[in-house]
This record gives structure tokens, C-alpha cells and sequence, in this order.
């Protein structure tokens, strides 16, 4: 490492400190750039995602002990979905990183202080699905072998879309909703799926308040109403787009065909793919971004991933067909919420007097996070069962 290159990968930290647990991280954006300034020869081939072993030698004319430094990167390699980065921190410890989607943020630091006066090292990096091992020698074999394992951090590991990672949170730090955006590029944005379980732990929280006052307890249950909506248009949004990248088939021609009239589909659809072209998007972000699909229409839902990825809701709620219609009224008691121009405390009032009145009640409120839930759990879980083509 050379001086000022004491910046390495880390392109963005946001931290904290605690009085009583020191620095607390909360965001962390590691670039996506390869880094072996020791020029350790075939390491990128060595690296394997899942399970493997690095071992190599250094020599005294190196500055892995140079006390200029507090810090000395060996190398910082990305394989697959994970990241293997090990330098030298301080006076004198050798710390192994694994970031990792599938296995998390593993931390193996090894006391190397010992074996700072030999002519060189031989070091050994060990990772595994159980856990990572870290161990450091003489090559004179005067102090011997010293080792060290791993530890799992509280850390949600997220990658971003240009190969960047996210480091999210740490222990006793709870971060949500994530977005990393670089000028005007998103690096990285929620899933569809945590968005949607997002405002269902907002609407939950909605409910373990809303007791007491009659007009506070309708006030909460029809702002929880409307924010499980919005969380089930945003899922849909989100996922529609998402199927591509994971890789099923998308049918764009029968998506135009399902969304525009024959009058228009021909203008629509040039127009539609000149602005993908122009934009360096892809036709469904397109459709999506300039609200050609309406996600808060069931029966439009249901048309529009039927076409493109064959999804059948028929098929998909095939055990649970009630689910739909519940969903229906959902969407149906955001709109009157929403636009009806009158207090909606009443639900039915409509159907009132040949229905009993259904209140904006809690227990109402219950039901449809229930419903909702369970809806959006059963189409997500059918996204990733069905074989893509």
C-alpha cells in the first residue's frame, strides 16, 4: 500500500459512537474495485466462493510491518456474491473479512505481533460455510503457528448493481430501507418483498397504538388501510421489474398488446422502446416509470404477469382463491378512503341499511393486515417456486 491509499475500498461510511459500545456502524459502501497490491500470483482463480484456502508467503522487504502505516491491504477480491479482503490493522493484527450475501460479515483478526521481527510470513486464509480461519508463521519456525476464527457480525450484507457492497447496521444498530444512489445512478434499492414486509411493520406499529379514543383508533385504522395499499402497488411495481433480472422471460410483445388498444399500440410501443433506447433502460422499467400498468387495479395485475411471465393468479391462489376477493376490497376501502369525499369511518355506509355498518375498527384493521399479508406471502413465494423459462 502506498501512502495515501489509506482510503482503499471504502467509499462511503456512515458511523456512530456510542458512549457505552464505542463506533456503531450504520452504513458502509465498499467500491467495486479488485485490490492486490502484494501481487500474489493466480489469487483471483484461487478464490472460490463457498469454501477454499489461500496460502502464501511474504518477505521482509515488504511493509506489512511498517509502523507508517496503521493499515496494509493484502488484497480485496471480489468472487461471485462475496467479497475476501485481508489486511494488516494496527500494531500489529491481521484481520480476514468474508462478505458474503449468502454467509453474512465474518471477522477473523489474528494478534500477529510476535512475528513482526522475522525475514517473512507464510499465511494461511481458510473460509468455509461454517466459519473461517485465519492462521499467520515465521518461516524461520521460531515462534510457530498462531491461528484465530471467525466471528459473525450483525450485518446485513446487500450487493449494489455495479458491484459495490453495502454493509448494513451493526450490533445493536437496526437500519432499514437502504437507498445508495452515486450522482444521479441507484447503486442499490430495497427489494420488492422489503418493501411490502416495511408497511407491514409500519401498519403493526399503527396498531399497538391505536387503542382508547374512538376517533384516534378510526383515524389510525384508515391510515393503515391506505398504507398496506400503497405497500402492495409498491411490492407489485418492484417485483414486476425484478422477475427479469432473476432471469424469467420476459413476453414484451404480448405485455404491449395486453396494455395498449390496437388504435395506439403501434405509436405506444415505438414511443415506449425509443425511450428505453434513449434512457439506457429496459422496457419494463419504462412501462413501470411512466404508469402505463396500473398496480393498484387487481384485475390489471393479474392480466399484466399473466402476459409477460405467465404468472395466472388462478393458478397461484388456486388453495386460497377467497384470498383474491378479500385483496379486491381492500384496494375497493382505499379508494373510498382516498376519494370518496366523506368520513369513512363507515366503511359499507353505502350498503347501509341493508348491511349491518362496518366500522374503521382495530379489529377490522387486523383482519386486512392478515389478508394482505398472507396474499402478497403466497404470489411471492409462487415468483420463486415456478420454473423460470
Amino acid at each position: 500500500m502506498l501512502p495515501g491509499e489509506n482510503k482503499f475500498y471504502v467509499a462511503f461510511w456512515v458511523k456512530i459512537r456510542d458512549g457505552r459500545k464505542g463506533v456503531r456502524n450504520i452504513v458502509r459502501l465498499l467500491s467495486p474495485r479488485v485490490h492486490n497490491p502484494f501481487k500474489i500470483s493466480g489469487i483471483e482463480r484461487l478464490i472460490k466462493e463457498d469454501e477454499g484456502t489461500i496460502e502464501f508467503v511474504t518477505s521482509e522487504k515488504g511493509n506489512l510491518f511498517d509502523n507508517k502505516f496503521d493499515h496494509v491491504v493484502i488484497f480485496d477480491l471480489p468472487a461471485g456474491d462475496s467479497r475476501f479482503i485481508l489486511q494488516r490493522e494496527g500494531f500489529y493484527e491481521l484481520v480476514f473479512y468474508r462478505i458474503s450475501i449468502s454467509y453474512g460479515f465474518r471477522v477473523t483478526r489474528l494478534n500477529i505481533s510476535k512475528l513482526k521481527n522475522s525475514r517473512g510470513l507464510r499465511i494461511f486464509v481458510v473460509w468455509s460455510p461454517k466459519g473461517d480461519k485465519l492462521y499467520a508463521g515465521d518461516i524461520e519456525r521460531r515462534v510457530g503457528l498462531l491461528g484465530a476464527d471467525s466471528v459473525d457480525i450483525s450485518t446485513q450484507v446487500i450487493k449494489g448493481k455495479d458491484g459495490s457492497y453495502i454493509l448494513i447496521g451493526d450490533e445493536g444498530v437496526d437500519v432499514r430501507m437502504v437507498y445508495v444512489k452515486i450522482g444521479k445512478k441507484i447503486i442499490s434499492e430495497p427489494s420488492a418483498i422489503d418493501l411490502f414486509n416495511f408497511s407491514i411493520e409500519k401498519v403493526k406499529i399503527l396498531l399497538q397504538n391505536c387503542e382508547g379514543d374512538f376517533l384516534f383508533e378510526t383515524t389510525c385504522v384508515q391510515a393503515g388501510i391506505v398504507l398496506l395499499v400503497s405497500g402492495l402497488e409498491a411490492y407489485f411495481k418492484r417485483r414486476f421489474i425484478e422477475l427479469e433480472k432473476e432471469g424469467w422471460k420476459s413476453n414484451v410483445d404480448t405485455l404491449f398488446k395486453t396494455i395498449f388498444s390496437s388504435k395506439y399500440l403501434e405509436s405506444r410501443k415505438s414511443e415506449v422502446i425509443e425511450k428505453a433506447r434513449s434512457e439506457k433502460k429496459s422496457i419494463l422499467n419504462i412501462l413501470v416509470e411512466k404508469r402505463y400498468i396500473n398496480f393498484q387495479n387487481l384485475d390489471e395485475c393479474k392480466r399484466v404477469f399473466n402476459a409477460c411471465y405467465g404468472l395466472k393468479f388462478g393458478e397461484i391462489f388456486k388453495e386460497k382463491p377467497q384470498l383474491i376477493e378479500k385483496v379486491r376490497k381492500i384496494i375497493d376501502y382505499r379508494h373510498k378512503i382516498v376519494h370518496s369525499g366523506r368520513d369513512v369511518t363507515v366503511i359499507n355506509y353505502e350498503e347501509v341499511p341493508d348491511k349491518p355498518p362496518m366500522f374503521a375498527s382495530k379489529q377490522l384493521l387486523e383482519e386486512i393486515l392478515k389478508n394482505i399479508e398472507e396474499f402478497i406471502n403466497v404470489f411471492h413465494k409462487a415468483t420463486l417456486r415456478v420454473t423460470k423459462e
